[in-house]
C-alpha cells in the first residue's frame, strides 16, 4: 500500500484516527515548548483543527459528542464558526467590530497592532486576524490544557473500536515526538512588536487590500509553520492501513485554499485578490490541482471519504505550499517594519503616554 493512500469509505475510522493523531502532535509540540510565543503558533490552529474535526466527527455518530462536554462544545464551535465562515471584507460586520475593539486605524500614527517577527525581523504573524480567536478565548487560558485530552480520548475509542492496542500506539508516537523535540526544531526566536497599521504597508492600497493582508496573515502563515510539526507514520498492525499525519495536514491546507480560492476571490472585488489570482494561475499551470485539492478537502466529512490517487496526491505536494507561500510573497511586497530609531522613539514615547493616562 501507498504511503500517501487516504482511505475510503469503508475505511474512514483509520482516517479519523489519523486525523485525531495529527491533533495530538499538535497538542503534544505545544505542551513541550518551553516558549510561550512559539506555543501561540500552534495554539490557535490547533484550536480550530480541532474544532473542525471533532464537529464532523460527531456529525457521523452523536456518540463521539457526548465525550466533549457543553461548555467546550460551545468554545470549539465559535472557533469553527470563526475559522470556516468569517469573510475579511469591509462591509462586514464582523470585520467592523474586530476594527472598533482593536482600534485599527490606518489613518493616525498609532501602535494598534502587534506582529510576531523572528529572529531576522521576518513576520510571522499579525494580530489583527486572530483577535476573533482571541476574543473567543478571552482569559480562559486553561482552555487548551482541558481540550488537549480530548484527541486522546476520542483516539482511544478510535483504536479499540478496530481492536488495536492503543497504548503502544501512543508511547510509540510519544517517544518520536520527544526525540524531535530534543533536536530542537520548531524554534524561530519569536519577538512581539507593537506596530502602527499606518505604517506598515509600504505601498498606497485600499483599506479593503490592507484588512485583507492584516486578517490572512496569521491564517495562512501558521499553517505553513505546521509543517514542521514531524510527520508520524505507523502501521496499525493489521497489513492493511498505514497511519500518516501528513494526510492531514494536507486536509487543512486544502481547507485554507479552498476559503480563499472559492469564498474569498468570489465574496471579495478587489486589486489586491485579482492579482493574487493572476499570480496563482501563473505559478500552477496543471488545473487537475484543484480539483484534486478540493477533493482533499471533501474528505473532512467522515461519512463520505475518497480514496486519492497517487497522481493526486503528488499534485497537493507539488503545488499546495507554493499556493499558500505565493500569497505570502504577496503580502510581504506589500509590508515593511522600521524598527529602526525613530520607531523605538515613539514607542517610548506612546508608553509614556498611557502610563499617564493610566
Amino acid at each position: 500500500m501507498s504511503e500517501t493512500h487516504i482511505v475510503g469509505e469503508s475505511d474512514s475510522i483509520v482516517e479519523i484516527l489519523q486525523d485525531f493523531l495529527f491533533l495530538m502532535c499538535l497538542f503534544f509540540t505545544k505542551k513541550n515548548i518551553n516558549d510561550i510565543n512559539e506555543k501561540a503558533l500552534i495554539g490557535l490552529p490547533a484550536l480550530w483543527s480541532l474544532a473542525i474535526f471533532s464537529h464532523e466527527l460527531e456529525r457521523l455518530d452523536k456518540k463521539y459528542g457526548e465525550i466533549i462536554n457543553k461548555k467546550h462544545a460551545k468554545f470549539l464551535n465559535e472557533c469553527r464558526q470563526s475559522f470556516l465562515k468569517e469573510v475579511p471584507s469591509e462591509n462586514s460586520k464582523k470585520v467592523a467590530d474586530v476594527i472598533a475593539q482593536s482600534g485599527l486605524n490606518f489613518d493616525n500614527y498609532i501602535f494598534d497592532l502587534v506582529v510576531d517577527i523572528d529572529s531576522n525581523s521576518n513576520i510571522l504573524g499579525i494580530n489583527f486576524g486572530t483577535h476573533r480567536f482571541e476574543n473567543i478565548l478571552g482569559d480562559n487560558f486553561s482552555i487548551f490544557e482541558e481540550l488537549a485530552n480530548i484527541p486522546y480520548d476520542f483516539a482511544k475509542m478510535l483504536c479499540k473500536s478496530i481492536g488495536y492496542d492503543y497504548e503502544d500506539f501512543f508511547n510509540q508516537f510519544e517517544k518520536t515526538l520527544s526525540e524531535k523535540l530534543t533536536e530542537g526544531y520548531f524554534h524561530h526566536g519569536i519577538s512581539k512588536k507593537s506596530y502602527a497599521s499606518s505604517k506598515i504597508f509600504n505601498t498606497p492600497l485600499s483599506k479593503q487590500d490592507k484588512i485583507y493582508i492584516l486578517y490572512r496573515y496569521s491564517l495562512i502563515n501558521s499553517i505553513l509553520l505546521l509543517s514542521e510539526i514531524p510527520i508520524l507514520k505507523i502501521s496499525t498492525g493489521d497489513g492493511v492501513h498505514l497511519i500518516n499525519t501528513e494526510l492531514s495536514l494536507m486536509k487543512l491546507k486544502a481547507m485554507i485554499i479552498s476559503i480563499i480560492g472559492d469564498k474569498d476571490m468570489h465574496d471579495i472585488n478587489s486589486p489586491l485578490l485579482a492579482e493574487i489570482q493572476q499570480r496563482l494561475s501563473a505559478l500552477i499551470p496543471d488545473q487537475k490541482f484543484f480539483p484534486a485539492n478540493r477533493k482533499c478537502r471533501n474528505n473532512i466529512h467522515y461519512e463520505k471519504t475518497k480514496i486519492l490517487s497517487d497522481s493526486e496526491i503528488f499534485l497537493l505536494k507539488a503545488y499546495q505550499d507554493k499556493y499558500l507561500i505565493e500569497i505570502l510573497n504577496i503580502f510581504n511586497q506589500y509590508l515593511h517594519l522600521d524598527l529602526g530609531f525613530n520607531y523605538k522613539i515613539s514607542l517610548a514615547i506612546a508608553k509614556l503616554i498611557y502610563w499617564a493616562e493610566h
